[in-house]
């Protein structure tokens, strides 16, 4: 057996070994962080992706109810329009039903 002191010392074959070992693991080890920063870009430019055609959705919902609004204005405007052509048209005959009852 080894001579005392010396005992620690693994043979020159079982350090190569190691070190190919560490090596392999390392090689691994970077192919997997490799992978993990790929699927994290891809997860966000899915979330971003997500978040842009959620904003689209929002911002088209947005537009229709613009549009409904200022449709409902127009027709106010049209409805207010008609009140004034009949008050116009009903005044004379208010103010003559009015003489009449004096």
């Amino acid at each position: 057996h080894a001579p005392l002191g010396c005992s620690h010392v693994a043979p020159r074959g079982q350090i190569g070994q190691h070190e190919q070992d560490i090596g392999v693991h390392f090689v691994a080890l970077s192919k997997a962080f490799v992978q993990l920063q790929q699927s994290h870009g891809q997860l966000i430019g899915q979330l971003q992706e997500m978040f842009k055609q959620n904003l689209q959705v929002q911002t088209k919902q947005f537009e229709e109810g613009q549009q409904a609004f200022v449709q409902l204005q127009e027709r106010l405007k049209a409805v207010e329009a008609r009140l004034e052509d009949h008050t116009t048209l009903l005044q004379p005959l208010v103010l003559e039903a009015k003489a009449k009852a004096e």
